[in-house]
């Protein structure tokens, strides 16, 4: 190695030879050496810093530190910072931002706040270091004292300060303050309008994030590629109505040139498959000069998800033909298709070709074959992947439980439900929503109070949908007083469980009872369904009631 003989026996060697150390980690040269190897430069220099004496150079440790971060060794750059008697506000910014960069937000709160109480003055870049740090679930409250401390450290106006301060309050949940922030910003620019378009987009308000980008136009500022991907994102197309502006920002992108932008692309064709426009999606596809991995994974999971299976199989085998390898997203995408006729045919070819690629033991290709195999009908070939499995993850079991639950297997359910505890595996909510799906057979009360006992344990059951669920199972097993013991003990209820209950009852011959219940739900707010009505008029028709024209 070209570092292994030098002598560093001068201060303009030992920067020289921090220089290139950082420089091989940096950009194009990322990827010359393996990382073992830069970390083993990285602390070959250092020992001949702690031998000249530099350890205790503010400039030397900062640059050494940064190298060390780099190399994802953060506990080495943080026995550096900690060895510097004088540290001067780079060296805190360093060690926050590598904190930040790695993900450990409550590490760069401690030196943000030791920084401070020992009469450091935080800097531009020390705020957005921080910031970027507190942007996650758990950093809103950090966030927010943090935010005091801006506005009273004379950055209020400071637009690269502002702006983190609204990614962060977007990505740590609280929409509102990033909205409250951008709306008190006297200036802004387009990486502001970005963030708060992404954030509201991120957070499932399509309409509004629409609304932004079309004031941001108002404004003069022009949107770029950035702009587009934050606001085509899956979670603002869920909405109703989202289809429409999504085709209003696909025309704009057209005007602008980004309808060759690859990524552009690529976000037109995910968002449109997810607002239920495939045929839009692929002609996006279609017109595409360009396409990677990405692309097709996108139209496949497109075609897959709204029921297109076969035509995903087929852009599958049609991707492979034009030279493009799939790649473990590519396979997830197409083993969510629904049940068709005649799909476990394409699935088992889908699983031979992921075999033969090496990821037939990926465990997330595995989830998504034990789910695939459970909704093509062929339990035995989902069972016998989960055997295969070496790792599994709570999504294999709720999977394979499901499945079984599905194909009136609810004994064996149950008994996988019990191993699963065994082996470490702590349920969720979805786990008792997938065994409770089980088809009523001999003996199933039995397991379905052992399966209640143990939500109860857990605290689960005061999730409205694992109630929803034991309401329906206990009027399936028949054992209507126990339906309504766990019905008339939630603390929530929503359409679907008052509708479970009606009709439960509506099945177990308690038609004055049912139709009480249905009065009551009205009552109290809640618009019955179209199954709410199918239940209470099967109680009508069977029991002579005269009650239709109430209804």
């Amino acid at each position: 190695m070209w570092l292994a003989g030098m002598a560093v026996n001068s201060t303009s060697q030992l920067f020289k030879s921090l220089l290139v150390t950082s420089e091989l980690i940096d950009g194009q040269n990322r990827g010359r050496l393996a990382s073992s190897s830069l970390y083993d430069i990285c602390t070959r220099v250092h020992d001949c810093i702690l031998k000249s004496g530099m350890d205790q150079n503010p400039y030397v440790a900062n640059k050494l530190m940064r190298v060390y971060i780099r190399c994802g060794k953060v506990q080495d750059a943080r026995h550096v910072f900690d060895k510097l008697v004088k540290k001067n506000v780079f060296n805190w910014t360093t060690m926050i931002g590598g904190y930040a960069e790695h993900g450990r937000p409550a590490d760069a709160i401690e030196v943000y706040n030791q920084m401070r109480q020992e009469g450091g003055r935080p800097n531009e870049v020390t705020y957005l270091s921080i910031l970027k740090a507190c942007a996650c679930p758990v950093g809103l409250k950090w966030g927010k004292e943090i935010h005091a401390h801006i506005s009273h450290g004379g950055f209020r106006s400071d637009v690269p300060v502002q702006t983190a301060l609204v990614n962060m309050y977007a990505k740590s949940g609280s929409i509102k303050d990033a909205r409250l922030v951008f709306d008190e910003m006297a200036e802004r620019n387009v990486i502001t309008w970005n963030v708060m378009i992404g954030g509201l987009a991120q957070h499932g308000f399509g309409q509004e994030a629409f609304s932004l980008f079309l004031q941001m136009q108002e404004e003069g500022f022009v949107p770029d590629s950035t702009t587009y991907l934050s606001i085509l994102t899956a979670t603002a197309c869920s909405s109703a109505g989202a289809l429409g502006w999504v085709k209003e920002v696909h025309r704009h992108a057209v005007k602008a040139g980004f309808d060759s932008d690859m990524r552009v692309c690529n976000a037109l064709v995910h968002v449109y498959s997810k607002s239920g426009s495939v045929d839009d999606a692929r002609l996006v596809f279609e017109g595409m000069l360009d396409r990677d991995v990405i692309s097709w994974s996108a139209m496949i999971g497109g075609l897959a998800q709204n029921g297109c299976g076969h035509e995903a199989f087929s852009l599958f085998l049609k991707m492979q033909r034009e030279g493009v390898i799939p790649n473990v997203t590519t396979y997830v995408s197409i083993l969510t298709a629904s049940a068709s006729a005649g799909a476990l045919e394409w699935v088992k070819q889908v699983h031979n070709h992921a075999r033969k690629a090496g990821l037939g033991s990926d465990f997330r290709v595995c989830n998504a074959l034990v789910h695939m195999y459970a909704k093509s009908g062929s339990i035995d070939d989902a069972r016998l992947v989960f055997d295969q499995m070496s790792v599994r993850n709570v999504f294999t079991w709720n999977a394979m439980i499901g499945g079984l639950a599905q194909h009136g297997c609810g004994q064996e359910a149950f008994s996988l439900f019990l191993r699963m505890r065994r082996e470490g595996v702590v349920p969720d909510a979805i786990t008792y929503m997938s065994i409770l799906n089980a088809s009523a057979s001999t003996g199933a009360l039995g397991w379905v109070k052992e399966v209640h006992r143990q939500a109860v344990q857990a605290g689960l059951d005061s999730d409205v949908r694992v109630g929803n669920a034991l309401v329906h199972m206990y009027c399936k097993t028949g054992s209507i007083s126990d339906a309504r013991l766990m019905f008339d003990g939630m603390v929530e209820r929503d359409v679907i469980t008052w509708t479970a209950m009606i009709s439960g009852l509506a099945q177990n011959e308690c038609g004055q009872e049912a139709f009480s219940l249905f009065l009551q739900m009205q009552r109290e707010g809640f618009i019955p369904v179209a199954t709410t009505y199918a239940s209470i008029l099967n109680v009508c028709t069977s029991t002579g009631l005269a009650m239709v024209e109430e209804i």
